[in-house]
């Protein structure tokens, strides 16, 4: 029988007291008074990424509102299952994960070749160069020996809108390998979900594209795959697809060896299956997306006169850091927040009320990848709050976020700078990953960010000074980087270390960081009034006596 990802029962939940249950997609407003869903429970972090974005993208294709009383609608009296289950039901002919006909997801025809194990459908399973080197050190080949069906959908949505360069011939996703996501979050799965969809013109207006109406435009594994090889293949650009396309890209060819083994326990999730699914078959040349795509959920850099190239996974992981360029736009560098984020400023706006509906404030989830070329190094996440702004002092609390993160980034590139310094003889001729000093440094001041921005939030309405909060922010940068700076350099371990040059970079530390110093003074803004004094002496600045 027919795997049908509309009808059947697979997605993984949590409800509001606890209970985890599996639900088909339409069953997402199940019990919203009572009991209702509140998150996804995969048994993969990079899954339940996966999933959240498979619902938007669904909703979004199926029921998109027509305009803003529409949207306000779906939120404050949500459609029922039944009614979701008849939207849905509109595409169920592109839902099979087997069958004789098209695949989600998958080829459109039967592929030939060697069968690989479906465990290397996993973005993060070692490839072929790391198994014939015998390094998959962390992530051992060989243990997945099967999936059910619903990790294995989930396994095949992860890969083909996240994926990376897989070698010569192996595409991108729609977003380029390794893109971040950013999306709003509400108190229920209903809430996220229809926090990110977006009226129904706005995604053609976006894109820019005709009208392209077939549904193979939309879904592209209902027909032949649009090949990509150097002599006759064919890039895919936004021109050539319909604007819906961005949801569901496929740059992967894929077909799954779905009836390879039978009854027994899925290698991810650990649950029974009756039909696992243990391997597939894949072919070079698939879908090369090409252009200016534009995906509603992911941030882009956008410089003028070049194709907008969207925001990736770093070293590090997800932190306030990133407030401009997620929350806010960060004009000297060209980033943009994505689309989604950008509509929920302008509907919160329009509609103070909506902050009201949300009994846990308004957040952005960011997640992703940490891709080094064909290699996953490590999965991020992270969530942030957003707070309610009036039109009236938006453009200020803008300009203040900005100074106090640009701040934040200074001080902690200060902090990096003089820990080489305290460390190594020759700093400049050391090239290791020294990001664990940065995570440090933006995790100890992270909740302080955040208060500050609902202080400043709150002076601004009253039109007090910001000097201050300013003065205050500057003092916990300092204190975290002095904090930071005695722990990496081995400052309370003379005898372990080069007295003199921890002594050195101590003082280097205090000069950079100091109130008086020109790029603090420049980048807070602050008035020529206030004194060009240095902190008292820290625990870092006992070395200068030797």
């Amino acid at each position: 029988m027919t795997f049908n990802l509309i009808h059947e029962k697979w997605i993984p939940v949590r409800r509001q007291d606890g209970t985890r249950s599996i639900i088909a997609p339409w069953q997402v407003t199940d019990n919203l008074d009572g009991n209702p869903i509140t998150v996804l429970d995969a048994p993969r972090p990079d899954f339940s990424g996966a999933l959240i974005q498979f619902l938007i993208g669904l909703v979004q294709t199926t029921m998109a509102p027509k305009n803003d009383g529409e949207w306000r609608a779906g939120l404050t009296n949500p459609s029922s299952p039944d009614q979701l289950k008849q939207s849905f039901e509109s595409v169920i002919f592109a839902f099979n994960l087997d069958g004789d006909g098209p695949r989600f997801l998958q080829d459109f025809s039967p592929l030939e070749g060697k069968e690989k194990e479906i465990g290397a459908l996993l973005i993060d399973a070692p490839g072929k160069s790391t198994v014939e080197k015998n390094t998959d050190f962390f992530v051992k080949r060989g243990l997945i020996k099967g999936m059910c069906r619903a990790c294995v959908t989930a396994a095949l949505f992860t890969l083909q809108t996240n994926a990376p360069q897989g070698g010569r011939g192996q595409r991108t996703s729609l977003r380029g390998g390794g893109p971040l996501t950013t999306l709003i979050v509400g108190d229920t799965i209903w809430q996220t979900i229809w926090l990110n969809i977006l009226l129904e013109n706005t995604l053609d207006r976006r894109l820019e594209n005709p009208q392209r109406r077939e549904k193979s435009n939309v879904f592209s594994w209902l027909m032949p795959t649009r090949t990509s090889q150097n002599d006759t293949g064919k890039s895919t650009t936004p021109l050539d697809v319909h604007p819906l396309h961005v949801y569901w890209g496929m740059p992967r060819r894929i077909r799954l060896t779905i009836n390879g083994l039978g009854k027994g326990i899925c290698s991810v999730c650990g649950e029974l299956s009756q039909s696992l699914v243990g391997g597939y078959i894949t072919k070079k040349h698939g879908m090369d997306y090409d252009g200016a795509w534009l995906h509603p959920l992911t941030p882009y850099t956008q410089i003028p006169g070049e194709v907008p190239n969207s925001v990736k996974g770093q070293p590090g992981g997800v932190h306030y850091r990133h407030w401009l360029g997620l929350v806010l736009a960060d004009q000297d560098r060209g980033r943009m927040p994505a689309r989604v984020v950008n509509e929920f400023w302008e509907r919160q706006l329009k509609w103070p009320e909506l902050h009201s509906l949300l009994r846990r404030g308004a957040r952005i989830w960011a997640f992703g990848y940490d891709v080094d070329t064909m290699k996953a190094r490590c999965w991020y996440e992270e969530t942030m709050p957003l707070l309610q702004i009036s039109e009236d002092v938006r453009s200020a609390y803008e300009e203040i976020a900005a100074r106090l993160v640009k701040t934040a980034v200074l001080i902690a590139g200060n902090v990096r700078r003089c820990v080489k310094q305290a460390m190594f003889r020759r700093p400049v001729d050391v090239k290791g990953d020294l990001s664990l000093i940065d995570a440090s440094f933006w995790r100890i001041t992270e909740s302080d960010f955040y208060l500050l921005l609902e202080q400043c939030r709150a002076k601004l309405r009253t039109g007090a000074e910001l000097t201050s909060l300013k003065l205050e922010w500057l003092k916990t940068l300092k204190v975290a980087g002095d904090q930071i700076f005695d722990e990496w350099s081995q400052n309370n371990q003379l005898e372990a270390a080069d007295s003199r040059r921890i002594a050195l970079a101590a003082i280097e530390l205090r000069r950079l960081n100091a109130q008086g110093n020109k790029k603090v003074r420049e980048i807070l803004d602050l008035p020529k009034s206030i004194g060009f004094k240095n902190p008292p002496p820290s625990s870092i600045a006992v070395t200068q006596a030797i």
